[in-house]
């Protein structure tokens, strides 16, 4: 929990270091090394091969796809966890399924 809340600020930082704003060292500095944690979904460039509206309908789905992605996944890791495929340790508990959807919508 503690690194994505690390990873969260990193990115809100960013954001805030992409402002027009003439920044003095060392805050430039600060900002630059930061917007390396910046999440920018363009650097997919998925307009040039599939179109606008195509990447439009993409960032409208994706968080959509996150939530059923992670419940599958979870209920692989149970299903697997039950027939002993698959270690205790690894079976994905509710509690940080809810968790870790939080903070990738924070992204979002």
């Amino acid at each position: 929990v503690a690194m994505g809340s690390l990873l969260t600020l990193t990115q809100h930082f960013s954001v805030l270091g992409q402002m027009m704003i003439n920044w003095e060292e060392p805050m430039k500095s600060i900002w630059g090394f930061l917007g390396i944690f910046m999440f920018d979904p363009k650097f997919l460039a998925s307009g040039c091969v599939f179109g606008d509206a195509a990447t439009f309908v993409g960032r409208i789905a994706l968080p959509g796809f996150l939530v059923v992605w992670m419940i599958v996944v979870a209920l692989g890791t149970k299903v697997a966890g039950k027939t002993g495929a698959l270690g205790q340790g690894w079976v994905m508990v509710w509690p940080k399924v809810r968790n870790t959807l939080g903070q990738v919508f924070q992204a979002f």
